[in-house]
């Protein structure tokens, strides 16, 4: 596996640990779908909650936030339809969610995407 692969493995663990410990069921990790991968699925109260986790080491290329692109918004929300259909829930509550680590500070922005 390579670096930038490992660094990704590690910020997601982070985030899925920062979930669980604010009360939040992890469904999910790494779903792949046709077109794309959602990094973790939660479940908090009825709400499904899909959610990018970005990292950045430094600013010189922009935020971990501004690397998200309309087009992987539109990606997670294809994805999830996907994870919706397959798993035969049509009537729940969905939210998109950020979270995204600049060097070792992490933010969660919830249902913005």
């Amino acid at each position: 596996m390579n670096d930038g692969r490992k660094t990704g493995r590690l910020y997601e663990s982070r985030a899925a640990d920062a979930l669980i410990a604010a009360g939040y069921e992890l469904l999910a990790r790494n779903y792949y779908f046709r077109g794309g991968e959602i990094d973790i699925i939660a479940r908090k109260d009825d709400c499904i909650i899909f959610v990018e986790v970005r990292y950045r080491k430094s600013m010189r290329y922009g935020s971990a936030i501004s690397s998200v692109t309309p087009a992987k918004c539109r990606r997670i929300r294809r994805g999830a339809a996907c994870y919706l259909y397959a798993h035969g829930l049509t009537d729940v509550a969905v939210r998109f969610d950020l979270i995204s680590f600049d060097g070792e500070t992490m933010t969660h922005l919830a249902d913005c995407m």
